[in-house]
């Protein structure tokens, strides 16, 4: 039986937290855990007993913040109405042990929970870097063990969500990504569930192209 669903994301995007929901939805999931620090869980809590705004929400108040969008507010506003139970699950040290007190915050959840993330931390196979990479220095031998490869391999799912021709996210500025000529070759109708099964992901969504949520407080402080 399967019990996380990982839908690793692009951080700063509209379509990402669209298509969580989506997935939820689809997958009859009503835990939804997401990538801030476990420490603001009471703020959180708070929220989902009114007594606080989500702008009030400490995760909204940091400019530098991709995942902080205008489009996460919305994912957790809509979460909220439709009687989710929300969790923030990150580690807020930002260790390297960061996926690894993911993984565990995640196995004190009961029942199946959806964890939207970045793509990175969905994998079910750790990530390794090149000696030449900037993130190689981070991780023990340049290996990340991402929460996808810390979780029980058959009660996971990973989707990784990708634009196939490209689009534009927020990353401190909107920034142009690129596509995949091939993918978009392939495949005209979108947006699409891919079976994929690949050792790190089990489904890809394919959408047209990403289009930006800024951060909300820069949004709300120009």
């Amino acid at each position: 039986m399967k019990k996380y669903y990982l839908i690793g994301e692009s951080h700063g995007t509209k379509e990402c937290p669209e298509i969580c929901l989506d997935l939820i939805h689809h997958e009859d999931i009503w835990q939804l855990a997401l990538e801030f620090g476990y420490n603001l869980q009471y703020e959180l809590d708070e929220y989902l007993n009114d007594e606080r705004n989500v702008e009030d929400l400490t995760i909204f108040k940091n400019p530098f913040d991709t995942r902080a969008s205008e489009a996460m507010k919305d994912l957790i506003v809509t979460a909220k109405d439709c009687e989710m139970m929300i969790y923030f699950v990150d580690d807020y040290k930002n260790s390297t042990d960061g996926d690894k007190i993911i993984a565990e915050n995640l196995k004190k959840i009961d029942g199946k929970v959806a964890f939207f993330c970045g793509a990175a931390h969905a994998s079910k196979k750790p990530l390794r870097f090149d000696p030449d990479s900037i993130r190689y220095h981070r991780f023990k031998n340049g290996v990340m063990e991402t929460c996808g490869s810390l979780l029980p391999l058959e009660e996971t799912v990973s989707y990784d969500i990708r634009s196939v021709n490209g689009g534009h996210v927020w990353d401190q500025r909107i920034k142009e990504v690129t596509g995949n000529p091939k993918l978009s070759e392939k495949y005209k109708k979108l947006p699409l569930l891919l079976k994929v099964n690949t050792p790190k992901y089990d489904y890809f969504y394919l959408v047209d192209k990403f289009t930006p949520s800024v951060n909300l407080y820069k949004l709300r402080n120009p």
